[in-house]
């Protein structure tokens, strides 16, 4: 028997599954060494295989860990927020990170490879499904990463949930009443004091960190230039209306070439900009570069230059 001949075969190499869905399929112990030997499946954790053509990645693995954990197990932290679309919790290696998986209290963690298992004390709500993987819901996702993780991660991730809707600021504040004088409760609540849903990713998030921290003026996340109409003419990632100062964050395509790899070109750069009839200074700069090589203090430093030219000319009443 062969995985193109056979439909059972099929139906099961399209998504992660155990030895025993293997039998309750037909599938012997030796067809599926077979297809690990030729290729046609690979291993996703321990006792869970999947088909080559399915990806390997966090969203794979979760569904794998979730058929080897015990019953009532959810997956949680940062993974959870992965698998709820929250950007700022995808690593930089997918493939490779840890699936975050809890269980009850009295309950002992699973204990395999690829996987980091911890103990939480769920209540009513805090669990529901994601592509059919229990996992834990927004509201007690937030909380959990807003307790552990640093604060600029904790704040990109509260940031991540307010944006997508999937939590709202009343929820985050619940959330944080909740957890008062638990572990973690002060990071948490510091974290969904500095969150704000209009910041539109990670990128967005740990910039406007880096400028609070500078000292510079309190920027507006996400702001929107509008014509007389209400049509959006164009969207900045941090914004001093008053100033007409602004940073914009340009997201490469496919096949562009990074602003760093072209010669003579600055990571950091200011641009004048017509919006809505007025001259604006847009500090330029490629998403990538605000988290990697310190290019985030470039932009503020950048960004404390404009604003000092503008003091010294009187350009920013202009």
């Amino acid at each position: 028997m062969t995985p193109r001949d056979d439909d059972r075969a099929t139906a099961l190499l399209a998504a992660p599954f155990t030895l025993a869905m293997a039998a309750d399929h037909g599938i012997t112990r030796s067809v599926v060494r077979r297809w690990l030997r030729d290729g046609a499946a690979y291993r996703v954790a321990h006792g869970v295989y999947a088909g080559s053509q399915v990806p390997d990645g966090i969203a794979t693995r979760a569904r794998a860990v979730a058929l080897a954990v015990p019953p009532g197990a959810v997956v949680c932290g940062m993974t959870a927020a992965w698998l709820w679309g929250v950007r700022a919790a995808a690593p930089a290696d997918g493939a490779a990170a840890p699936v975050e998986v809890a269980v009850p209290s009295g309950r002992t963690p699973p204990r395999r490879t690829g996987c980091h298992g911890r103990v939480l004390q769920l209540e009513d709500g805090d669990a529901t499904r994601v592509a059919g993987v229990a996992v834990t819901s927004p509201a007690r996702t937030a909380a959990d990463v807003g307790r552990r993780a640093d604060r600029d991660t904790a704040v990109a991730v509260l940031d991540g949930f307010l944006h997508s809707g999937r939590l709202t600021a009343a929820q985050l504040a619940e959330a944080v009443e909740r957890f008062a004088g638990l572990p973690g409760a002060r990071r948490f609540a510091a974290a969904a004091g500095l969150a704000d849903g209009r910041s539109g990713g990670p990128e967005e998030s740990r910039l406007r960190l880096a400028v609070l921290d500078d000292g510079l003026p309190a920027p507006v996340p996400g702001w929107e230039a509008a014509s007389a109409f209400g049509r959006v003419l164009r969207r900045f990632a941090l914004a001093w209306p008053d100033l007409r100062l602004a940073v914009d964050l340009e997201f490469p395509g496919p096949t562009a070439v990074p602003l760093t790899a072209l010669p003579d070109v600055p990571a950091v750069r200011t641009r004048r900009r017509n919006v809505s009839g007025q001259s604006w200074r847009v500090v330029v700069c490629d998403p990538k570069e605000v988290t990697r090589n310190g290019s985030a203090s470039a932009v503020v430093v950048q960004l404390r230059r404009e604003m000092r030219d503008m003091a010294v000319s009187g350009s920013a009443a202009a």
